[in-house]
């Protein structure tokens, strides 16, 4: 019996040198990441009843009321429902001045322009109306081609 029993007790040992390991063995820790909500970023135009109408960068904590603020606000004497926003990932549109409702401030930024001309482009949008076209701009006294050449790229017009 001393064989037989011996022969048990190493059987029980390889058996256990074999599968202690692999059951007995302890699990890799499992790490779990949450990715979280995508950021969501992109253009927004913003247009109507605003200000400065154009294309403005959104980005996560956005607010309608901030979009609206970076706009220059609704424009005076326009109902928030004349306000249009439409938002577009792949927007790659640069935003531009709309010559006929931006501030002073504004228009003089533009290159070539400055106060004096600035303060001409207001006057003939009040004296004729909104400007139909950006080159509509030389009929204003001091701006010629080459002063529209810099400046049409970055402004617009609007009803």
């Amino acid at each position: 019996m001393k064989p037989l029993l011996k022969l048990l007790m190493m059987f029980i040992l390889i058996a256990m040198l074999v599968l202690l390991p692999t059951g007995c063995a302890r699990p890799q820790e499992i790490e779990i990441r949450s990715p979280g909500a995508p950021a969501t970023t992109g253009k927004i135009y913003i247009g109507g009843g605003v200000v400065n109408p154009g294309y403005y960068l959104m980005k996560d904590g956005d607010t309608i009321s901030s979009l609206v603020q970076s706009a220059g606000r609704t424009a005076s004497g326009a109902s928030p429902t004349e306000i249009k926003l439409i938002v577009s990932q792949t927007a790659k549109e640069p935003q531009k001045i709309d010559i006929n409702r931006a501030d002073l401030w504004l228009i003089q930024v533009l290159p070539g322009i400055g106060e004096v001309l600035a303060k001409r482009i207001i006057e003939y949008r009040t004296r004729n109306g909104y400007f139909r076209s950006v080159n509509e701009l030389t009929r204003v006294e001091g701006i010629g081609t080459v002063t529209l050449e810099k400046i049409k790229d970055l402004v617009t017009v609007s009803d």
